[in-house]
């Protein structure tokens, strides 16, 4: 029996074009029962549910410090603005002091393609990534859609902030009422779940609070809003910042690569499914895989995001809003169960939906614009909702230069894990990879192996412990820390380490 980090012959790594993207097939659901049977001895890790707490990595045997745990690979990525000349599209190789050589677009490439900046540092790169596109045809495609976002943003810049219009307002449906498939939500806060969906034909009670509201009235309510957004282009003549940009090119790399199947907001909870038995068999070093099933296993944050924007002591990022609650201003919230666009612009609480909606304007024009996309003309909003609420608390950020093993090891003896000056790149989707959960004491180290992330254990680990890595720096405070993974990530930490030092505090 190879040991882990080598391949059987049944198990022979893919080419990295096919490994990085390609699906399950018939072959795969056939060592199922080989997986179930072997995959404990053979792979360190295993997915389990843990209550309260969603799901996460643990250990299937003793692992010892230093070795390597878990592989993934990216199903999409981005390369940062500030470094599209210098960062290789494809493996990420990185060179500050010069641009890379190959270009993404050909010389013989339309001019809205040639908007597109990214480079490649060989041609060998060029062709895995064209081949994992869809060849030549499908990636001129893949091209144009980049160049619409460029000029979009390019345009932006020359009118000093004013946005073209076109594509930005949908065309309502034959019937008069919003596209997309709206619904009118009627009742209130205090209703059944059944009744506040249903399609009464009148018009709904006022208001509800969203605080009181069970998730599924708040996903329908997000949902009636979103609707009213992308018929009336609200929000589309704010242009996102650079991170927001960054992450349209993640969403539009994702739904490209799927033909524009991007997952629903629901996350699936049957986990481990059949691939991932055969997956984590196929996750050595040497071919790690990403199927596209893989992200609707991932927890979408829509729901939990909103609601924490929506709670009546927020100010934060809402506070320029002139009727945003204050401490002493604090009072039930009532929002409308079917806002008005008008409403939602002109409301503290529509601003919560601003910064996504901006993002999904500009992928919504670029989208139009393309010729050969699927799905064609709009692109539906749950489509973008589906992977952008993914994205903002699970995805990874891709650094250079990469951490050596030692250095991580090191960095761990030190109380650091891997916190050391590191230019950062882009982001990329591992959804293979998010059930490692967070502790500000990680028993778990990462690292970028070219386009993979490694997953070190950086202490001796147990049969049966959980697997953690550290979301962001872990040498701050426990408030900070706290305070930053409440903002970011939608918890409250409650690891051994916060749980160590509030005693102390206290």
């Amino acid at each position: 029996m190879p040991a882990y980090g080598q391949e059987s012959r049944e198990h022979q790594a893919l080419p990295p074009a096919q490994a990085a993207l390609k699906s399950p097939g018939p072959a795969w659901a056939e060592d199922r029962a080989l997986a179930a049977e072997d995959a404990g001895r053979r792979f360190p890790v295993r997915i389990e549910h843990i209550p309260g707490r969603g799901r996460g990595f643990f250990a299937t045997r003793d692992i010892g410090r230093g070795e390597t745990v878990f592989c993934a690979a990216p199903l999409a990525w981005s390369v940062s603005e500030d470094w599209a000349r210098h960062t290789c599209w494809w493996c990420f190789a990185h060179d500050s002091r010069r641009a890379l050589p190959v270009k993404a677009a050909p010389r013989q490439a339309s001019p809205r393609s040639a908007q597109y900046r990214g480079v490649f540092c060989s041609a060998g790169c060029m062709d895995e990534a064209v081949g994992a596109h869809g060849g030549p045809e499908r990636w001129a495609v893949y091209l144009e859609l980049l160049g619409h976002i460029e000029a979009d943003l390019t345009a932006h810049k020359a009118s000093a902030g004013r946005l073209p219009s076109t594509g930005s307002r949908a065309p309502p449906a034959a019937d008069g009422q919003p596209a997309h498939g709206a619904r009118h939500l009627v009742g209130t806060s205090d209703v059944d779940t059944a009744t506040f969906l249903a399609d009464a034909g009148a018009e709904p009670l006022a208001e509800f609070d969203p605080c009181e509201a069970s998730d599924e009235q708040l996903a329908a309510w997000i949902s009636r809003v979103w609707d009213t957004i992308a018929q009336s282009g609200l929000f589309s003549a704010h242009m996102p910042d650079n991170s927001q940009r960054e992450l349209v090119r993640l969403i539009a790399c994702e739904l490209f690569i799927h033909d524009g199947a991007g997952p629903t907001q629901t996350c699936r909870a049957d986990a481990p499914p059949d691939w991932m038995g055969c997956m984590v068999l196929r996750c050595a070093s040497e071919g790690p895989v990403a199927p596209a099933a893989a992200l609707e296993h991932v927890r979408c944050n829509e729901v939990e995001y909103v609601r924490a924007m929506l709670r009546p002591d927020r100010a934060g990022p809402l506070a320029d809003v002139a009727d945003a609650p204050t401490p002493a201003t604090l009072v039930p919230l009532r929002i409308p169960q079917r806002p008005l666009a008008a409403q939602i612009e002109g409301s503290w609480w529509g601003r919560a939906f601003r910064v996504a909606a901006a993002s999904y304007a500009l992928l919504d024009r670029a989208w139009g614009r393309t010729a050969g996309l699927r799905p064609a003309g709009r692109l539906p909003h749950q489509r973008f909702r589906g992977v952008y609420f993914r994205e903002m608390a699970n995805s990874f950020g891709i650094y250079d230069p990469p951490i050596a093993l030692s250095a991580l090891l090191q960095d761990s003896d030190n109380g650091l894990h891997g916190e050391v000056e590191q230019e950062y790149l882009g982001t990329s989707m591992y959804p293979t990879a998010v059930y490692f959960n967070h502790s500000c004491s990680p028993n778990v180290a990462k690292t970028r192996v070219g386009r993979n992330m490694r997953f070190v254990a950086a202490a001796d680990v147990r049969l049966g412990d959980e697997l953690f890595i550290s979301y962001g720096c872990i040498s701050d405070p426990v408030a900070e820390r706290r305070s930053r993974l409440r903002e970011h990530f939608f918890f409250e930490c409650t690891c051994s380490r916060c749980a160590l030092e509030l005693a102390v505090k206290e």
